[in-house]
């Protein structure tokens, strides 16, 4: 019987509609940072492209999926010209911001590219999750 009110508790919790959409969001992110790493190693390690303008130009390609999968899974709204306009803000922003980090990175400390891209992942990842909720997809 002790249990019950904690299990409540713990559904509430794990049924809320952020920390839903956090998990959508972790799965959405995954997938395309899953595409980016592939798209990565194709063009850097089998084509000889550079990195960093590899990761420019599959970034930008991979955002234009994400801002589907954010607006139809995650976030649950309809893709609208507003809605557009202001990822498409926040996405020169983030890709600016995103690019830099790569950048310094692969400059400074010449670190691999999968590194980098699993650093922008976790240090980047949540702010971008939190910019979208509250700039972006707002209702």
């Amino acid at each position: 019987m002790e249990n019950k009110p904690r299990q409540n508790i713990l559904l509430r919790v794990f049924l809320h509609p952020t920390i839903k959409q956090i998990f959508r969001y972790g799965i959405t992110t995954g997938i395309s940072y899953i595409f980016i790493l592939g798209m990565m190693y194709l063009a850097v390690d089998m084509l000889g492209f550079p990195k960093r303008y590899s990761y420019a130009v599959i970034n930008a390609i991979n955002y234009i999926g994400v801002y589907i999968a954010y607006s139809r899974f995650v976030f649950k709204n309809e893709i609208n010209r507003s809605t557009l306009i202001r990822f498409i803000l926040f996405l020169g922003v983030s890709w600016i911001v995103s690019y830099l980090f790569f950048w310094a990175l692969d400059f400074f400390f010449d670190l691999h590219y999968v590194f980098i891209v699993v650093l922008n992942t976790i240090i980047l990842g949540s702010m971008r999750f939190f910019a979208n909720k509250k700039l972006v997809f707002k209702k």
